[in-house]
């Protein structure tokens, strides 16, 4: 008899799965394009939550952002996520939400923008997570100071405003 990969999931566990998640809050992170409609909805019945979370890591509402950050998602993508989420919530109401992770305190990237980013998320999205950028890699953009004014911004605007350090995001550049 052949042995499944431990990497594969059985539909025995898939069936599972909505013992686990139903009536809890349930938070995905994905890209812009693996989205649709259908996706969302059939992910929805599959789990059975009491509310699907729906994350994604644009960084900044500018183009330009992105670029800098190779993060390949164009402006045509984002506004798509935003007629998705209109489009979904007309039949799931707020039992999915959709919110989206800027990035702060990276060189090149001005504090307005920041700001400016977390306004126009929260006017099509259902929220924002702030992230403080952390350089991981010595080509990557360095890190910068990050002013109280924005700190309190993001504190007063955001669901969360994450400023962890650790010792994974320490450069070992001398290795």
């Amino acid at each position: 008899m052949k042995s499944i990969p431990k990497s594969v999931i059985t539909l025995a566990e898939i069936k599972g799965i909505p013992e686990l998640t139903k009536n809890l809050s349930v938070e995905i992170e994905t890209r812009p394009e693996f989205l649709s409609e259908n996706s969302l909805l059939k992910t929805y019945e599959l789990l059975s939550p009491k509310r699907l979370v729906v994350r994604m890591g644009f960084e900044s509402v500018f183009q330009e952002v992105r670029n800098k950050l190779n993060k390949g998602i164009p402006d045509l993508q984002i506004k798509e996520v935003y007629r998705l989420r209109e489009s979904v919530r007309k039949k799931l109401k707020d039992k999915i939400l959709f919110v989206a992770y800027v990035l702060f305190g990276l060189e090149s990237i001005d504090e307005a923008s920041v700001k400016e980013s977390v306004k126009v998320f929260r006017e099509h999205l259902d929220g924002v997570i702030a992230i403080k950028y952390r350089r991981y890699k010595e080509t990557m953009p360095k890190e910068t100071a990050v002013s109280e004014d924005l700190l309190n911004f993001l504190r007063s605007t955001c669901l969360d405003v994450d400023l962890t350090t650790s010792e994974i995001w320490e450069l070992q550049l001398n290795k």
